[in-house]
């Protein structure tokens, strides 16, 4: 619930008494906008950026992490898309059309090896614009450990 902006009765008050001076009047007003700042510096962040961030300290922290949310986007890959190395589906299961040959490629590679190759990894890591790694993205996808 989020609480809804009242008018100050105290401001409105000291306004109607003509003996108030202009200076009280304006030190209410200002603590009434400091409280009121306050309030929206508060705010709880969303559910879903601390999940986003908490995935991408994973996967920045730890190789195994990265190499097993990169395993399971590949196997929620459809077949075809396994295959062909591309992204046909707008079903929300494994990597985009952007990422999808070359993350694929690396998946198929390290799948095959067992490991991720540190210039792999980098790729992985790599960060965007939003300043989190490129597989932080796919964070609703990631495993819980």
């Amino acid at each position: 619930m989020t609480k809804q902006y009242q008018p100050d009765s105290r401001v409105w008050a000291v306004e109607k008494h003509s003996r108030c001076s202009s200076s009280s009047i304006k030190l209410l007003k200002k603590r009434k906008a400091n409280n009121i700042q306050s309030q929206k510096k508060q705010s709880p962040t969303p559910d879903w950026k601390k999940k986003r961030e908490l995935v991408a300290c994973k996967i920045l922290a730890s190789d195994r992490y990265t190499y097993k949310l990169l395993r399971k986007l590949y196997r929620s890959q459809t077949l075809d898309e396994r295959i062909f190395g591309v992204s046909w589906e707008r079903n929300g299961k494994g990597f985009n059309k952007f990422d999808a040959p070359s993350l694929s490629d690396i998946a198929m590679k390290a799948k095959h090896r067992g490991y991720l190759l540190k210039s792999e990894l980098h790729t992985l890591r790599k960060r965007g614009k939003n300043g989190l790694p490129r597989l932080s993205k796919y964070w609703r996808q990631a495993p819980a450990a």
